[in-house]
């Protein structure tokens, strides 16, 4: 008669591999729903790059020649649910992609907590800020519901240019 075979550790190792691997590839293909998900949507920090991005623009080649770059929804100042907007120092609208009003006046905006952002956003460019965060509530470009909004707020000259993102969006 033969020998009674047993499995080698070779053999074993190679089926705990096996379960290492199929657990590790189980997890990834869980997690990638929400990574893919988060990687829709602009993060704060991709926000303020793109709100400094049109800030220089704008000073170096000025806000008229700027404003088709800035408008254009394949251009540069948008990406995903990210824009870039514009107000002047009186709190007239400038350039914003979802307000089509352009020239009129923001100064009397309220989120729904009751919040005038604007004004509180030029309140702050006044005492000589630029370059800092102001949070409201705002209907999110892509997913059509209220939601709060980080911006990152910068002076040009005499205009005031935003970005911002939706930092719950992740969650």
């Amino acid at each position: 008669m033969g020998a009674l075979r047993t499995p080698s550790r070779g053999r074993g190792r190679t089926a705990a591999a096996r379960g290492v691997a199929f657990a590790i590839l189980s997890f990834l293909t869980l997690a990638a729903p929400t990574t893919a998900a988060a990687e829709e949507f602009g993060t704060i920090l991709e926000a303020r790059r793109m709100a400094e991005d049109a800030a220089a623009l704008i000073l170096d080649v000025g806000f008229m020649k700027a404003l088709p770059d800035l408008l254009d929804p394949n251009g540069p100042f948008r990406d995903r649910d990210l824009y870039v907007f514009v107000f002047d120092l009186h709190g007239n609208v400038a350039a914003h992609p979802n307000l089509p009003a352009i020239g009129s006046s923001a100064l009397n905006a309220q989120d729904p907590s009751g919040r005038f952002y604007i004004r509180d956003m030029l309140a702050r460019v006044e005492r000589g800020e630029s370059g800092f965060w102001i949070e409201y509530q705002w209907p999110h470009p892509t997913l059509g519901r209220l939601m709060n909004k980080v911006t990152w707020i910068v002076r040009a000259g005499n205009v005031v240019v935003g970005c911002g993102a939706y930092p719950e969006e992740a969650s």
